[in-house]
């Protein structure tokens, strides 16, 4: 459990918004992206929020969400372990605005953030192609998951997109939180072919990006800018902006705008997802193919660039 202090200047009119995350903050990609919205909203409207990590402990997510009900008034929810929780904890604690992040659903009186990762996985697949020497590029994911899905479904029509005949390796881990085997699906990949490989796998991505160093091929890391940390192995990301997401919306509930129970929709056109545009990014991507990428992201927010998403 994490306690931030709210310490701006803008009176949060005793607003007191949580987080509670399946894992642990520090995997330097979706928990952290979301902690990271939370902190920033603490501190510049000054009000009090606070972290629960449950570290993938069942029993701790029920009594994670009947704490944060209890004493919050905004609580937003990461992992989809949470989904089957959700209509009990807002019916017992229906003073708390359940936000339930990165999914959609219809519990009653809880309220979804979909993003819309397969724009962003499609500059992602545009990218990699368009650098891949080998014309092998991979995906090292974590669970079998619907998002995930969407991830794989914008990457593989953003490579095909590219023009050129490349094969793309999709390998399945199964876990958010193993570094070890994401390190070896992706050896195995690269042992196959690939020389760029996309993590969409949290905490697990770590031994994806350990494993592009150790051999030289690049990495696309996936919700932070991972790019930050390991500069010569982390082409660049896929941002997915739970950070903007989470910020906005304790905005709107400060403002008397926030629709509980409503779907809010994050894609390229509202700033959810992207490619990073660090220094750092900005230095490993080719310039040609950054102004490619430009293009196309303009294209896909203006409707000329249709990306379908996942279909079960």
């Amino acid at each position: 459990m994490v306690l931030l202090a709210g310490a701006g200047s803008v009176p949060g009119a005793e607003l007191k918004a949580a987080l509670v995350v399946a894992g642990a903050l520090g995997e330097r990609s979706f928990y952290d992206s979301a902690g990271t919205g939370l902190s920033r909203a603490g501190a510049e409207f000054a009000i009090p929020v606070q972290i629960f990590e449950c570290n993938y402990d069942a029993a701790a997510y029920e009594a994670s969400l009947a704490t944060a009900g209890k004493a919050y008034d905004l609580v937003f929810v990461c992992g989809v372990e949470f989904t089957p929780l959700l209509t009990e904890a807002a019916s017992r604690y229906p003073r708390a605005s359940f936000v339930h992040m990165d999914m959609t659903g219809s519990a009653p009186g809880v309220t979804y953030v979909d993003f819309a990762e397969h724009e962003g996985a499609f500059l992602a697949g545009v990218l990699a192609a368009s650098v891949s020497k080998s014309g092998c590029i991979g995906v090292v994911a974590g669970e079998d998951v619907p998002v995930i899905r969407n991830f794989l479904a914008g990457y593989e029509q953003g490579a095909v997109f590219a023009g050129r005949n490349v094969r793309v390796l999709v390998d399945f881990v199964g876990s958010w939180d193993d570094p070890g085997k994401g390190k070896a699906l992706a050896l195995a990949q690269h042992a196959a072919g690939a020389d760029v490989i996309f993590q969409v796998a949290g905490g697990t991505g770590t031994g994806v990006i350990a494993a592009a160093k150790e051999k030289g091929f690049w990495a696309i890391g996936v919700d932070s800018a991972q790019e930050l940390d390991v500069p010569d192995a982390v082409l660049t990301s896929m941002r997915k902006r739970l950070d903007n997401a989470v910020y906005d919306l304790v905005k709107a509930m400060l403002e008397g705008r926030f629709r509980r129970g409503a779907v809010y929709s994050f894609g390229l056109r509202e700033g959810g997802v992207g490619l990073s545009r660090s220094d750092v990014a900005r230095r490993n991507v080719p310039p040609d193919v950054q102004e490619r990428l430009a293009v196309v992201e303009k294209e896909i927010v203006e409707g000329h660039i249709v990306v379908n998403p996942y279909r079960p």
